[in-house]
Order: C-alpha cells, then structure tokens, then sequence
C-alpha cells in the first residue's frame, strides 16, 4: 500500500492474480524509481518480506514515516 500512496498506481495492474501471487511469493522486488527516499525505498522492501516475522511492525512503520517527513520538512514529500 506504501508504494501506491508514493506513486499513485497500482502495482502489477494488468497482470493475472496467478502471476502476482507467483511474484510476491519469489520475493521479486516492486519496481521502485531511484528518486525516492531510500529509507521509504526499504520500508516498502521490507514490508514485502516473505517472511511475515521480518516485516517491520506498525509503529516501526510510523517511525520511519515521521521520521521521513521530519527530515523533508514535514511536507510529506518521500521523493527526492
């Protein structure tokens, strides 16, 4: 869902469910533009892990948001 609120697109649109599954399972990384914060770049990674252990918690999440829009400035702006 964090990748569609940067990039106001759904991933994979157009492609069969079979073919999503298959993706998201082998842990294919979502395709993420270089101009992004690299710490919403990871977390976007991260929250994809396969594992669901490893996926960072809500409040981890939080952090790394505010901590993202406390370093733009508070302007929300992810992107570089």
């Amino acid at each position: 869902m964090l990748w569609e609120l940067v990039w106001r697109e759904v991933p994979n649109d157009g492609l069969d469910p079979a073919d999503i599954r298959q993706k998201v399972e082998s842990g294919e990384p979502l395709k993420i533009n270089y101009d992004i914060d690299q710490r919403i770049s990871q977390l976007i990674n991260n929250c994809r892990l396969v594992d669901a252990s490893a996926r960072p918690n809500f409040v981890e999440i939080v952090d790394i948001i505010n901590t993202v829009l406390s370093d733009t400035g508070g302007q929300g702006n992810a992107r570089r």
